[in-house]
């Protein structure tokens, strides 16, 4: 099954940078440029100066965010500010954060993985990519030569064998703390014990992994990879650092992305609103007088109790909102699992049928339920829809059939951190 094994990591000195917030990014695709600028004021050495360069008039071939992030790269383990692991490693990362009013830990294990094909059902997919986002990160990789980000891989650990060796190792002292501002905090453990991290390689062997996040990265490393034709099996570019999550982690979130639909015409706002309408009732929430955020919770606080197939649909500044059925027996049964599967259901069953090719112009996703309810209520948005999270066995049962989802069905989160560990592919 998976090969998985560890690799020799580079990290921020310690010595010199001993608090990771300051030089720690989120991921390239959620970056505003906002938030770039904040990053770039942060820390002269934040990663974001290698994920996500700014950008100049003047740049050209030869000066570009990509080549200036490979200099960087280079300049910043010449000058010490990052170190590089003295033998192979893995690397144990602790997110705690808040979920509920409660606090929340969850484990990655940051590890290189051998880059597969998906057509060998070792590393599963459950979304489409495409070519914009994946051009964009092979001129990172081809400059730099590095991942400076890890992709997010899930795994089962039913029988238990993985957690307890983790948990061994998160039993001393970490080698590195940090924390974000978006209230999460980090704590990381290198595992370069030769005998434990062949348990940890072997254990692995039987694992199927599932990519949560990052396909795009996926996808370019495998580019990456045979660009100049087959590489050898041992190198560097023949793995990709994928942080590994179990799926029994009871800190592993999965949300979901609603739907949000803007710029209908008259006669595609009716269509829409007939096939909602042909959907079954499960009944109605009053979010009258209420903030975005408190209506939020009110509405979703039902979808997260259906077990069910449910939707509630928001529509300008009504002050009920919808609650819908989408088991009505329509779904396509060749598909099986996908017949269990929200987002899939709603595309195949209402959105496209509705609006057709139109779609994709009119459709735009959030993760967060108020933003979609105030949105509506300001009528910059028609209709938001807003969806319960998906079960994990179902994306567990889609996945391992073959089936990818629908763009934005799912939001793992918290979203991993980039800089905690970059993996040098030269």
């Amino acid at each position: 099954m998976a090969d998985v094994r560890p690799f020799h990591g580079v990290r921020y000195n310690t010595d010199r940078i001993n608090d990771l917030s300051l030089v720690i990014c989120p991921p390239y695709d959620v970056i505003s440029p906002s938030d770039q600028e904040a990053l770039y004021k942060r820390h002269p050495n934040n990663v974001v100066r290698l994920e996500l360069g700014q950008t100049s008039p003047n740049d050209s071939d030869d000066d570009n965010q990509y080549t200036r992030a490979a200099t960087m790269f280079q300049q910043w383990q010449q000058d010490g500010a990052l170190v590089r692991e003295g033998q192979p490693a893995y690397y144990l990362v602790e997110e705690t954060f808040q979920w509920n009013g409660k606090p929340e830990a969850r484990f990655s294990l940051w590890s290189a993985v051998r880059l597969e094909p998906f057509d060998q059902g070792m590393v599963l997919p459950h979304e489409h990519t495409r070519p914009g986002p994946k051009a964009d990160r092979l001129r990172l990789l081809q400059a730099a030569g590095a991942n400076f980000s890890p992709v997010m891989g899930l795994y089962h650990d039913r029988v238990g064998d993985l957690s307890a060796i983790l948990k061994q190792a998160a039993a001393k002292a970490p080698s590195a703390t940090g924390s974000a501002t978006d209230g999460l905090s980090y704590r990381t453990w290198v595992i370069d014990d030769p005998a434990i991290t062949a348990s940890i390689t072997n254990a692995f062997a039987d694992h199927l992994l599932y990519l949560a996040d990052g396909h795009h990265r996926y996808e370019t490393a495998l580019h990456y990879r045979d660009v100049d034709g087959p590489q050898d099996a041992e190198a560097s570019r023949s793995f990709a650092m994928i942080a590994l999550i179990s799926m029994d982690d009871p800190g592993l979130k999965l949300e979901p992305y609603h739907r949000v639909l803007a710029n209908l015409n008259p006669q595609e706002e009716a269509a829409i609103d007939k096939a909602l309408a042909g959907l079954p009732s499960k009944g109605q929430v009053n979010i009258a007088g209420l903030s975005a955020e408190d209506a939020a919770a009110k509405v979703m606080a039902p979808l997260r109790q259906s077990e069910g197939m449910t939707i509630a649909v928001v529509r300008g500044d009504e002050s009920l909102v919808d609650l819908l059925s989408l088991d009505d027996g329509q779904a396509a049964a060749d598909f099986e699992a996908l017949d269990s599967c929200d987002p899939w259901v709603l595309q195949q069953n209402v959105l496209e049928p509705t609006l057709g090719t139109k779609l994709p112009g009119l459709i735009d996703y959030t993760h967060d339920p108020a933003e979609a309810i105030s949105q509506a209520r300001q009528g910059v948005i028609q209709r938001a829809i807003l969806l319960r999270p998906m079960p994990l066995d179902i994306f567990e049962d889609v996945v391992r059939r073959g089936h990818r989802l629908p763009p934005k069905s799912t939001f793992f989160w918290p979203k991993l951190p980039t800089g905690l560990v970059i993996n040098d592919l030269t």
